[in-house]
């Protein structure tokens, strides 16, 4: 059965808890589908699935700014 739940209460709930509560919304969210519509699949699979673009940003992010940090020591005169 879907849950039905609190907007304003789940917009909350995710401030107050960092986000966290993100991914349990995920999760339980994944999990009741899978029931309703019997579909074949792991909701824990798809929520570890979920960080996998954040992960590819942050390090592309941190190659990018060690690479710009390189070059600018690099070109930097030294007295």
């Amino acid at each position: 059965m879907i849950k039905r739940r609190n907007m304003l209460v789940q917009i909350l709930l995710f401030i107050v808890t960092l986000g966290i509560y993100g991914i349990y919304w995920f999760y339980a969210t994944s999990k009741e589908m899978v029931e309703y519509k019997k579909l074949d699949g792991s909701p824990i699979l798809w929520t570890i699935l979920l960080f996998i673009p954040f992960g590819s940003f942050f390090s592309l992010t941190g190659s990018t700014v060690r690479q710009s940090w390189r070059l600018q020591t690099a070109s930097t005169p030294s007295c």
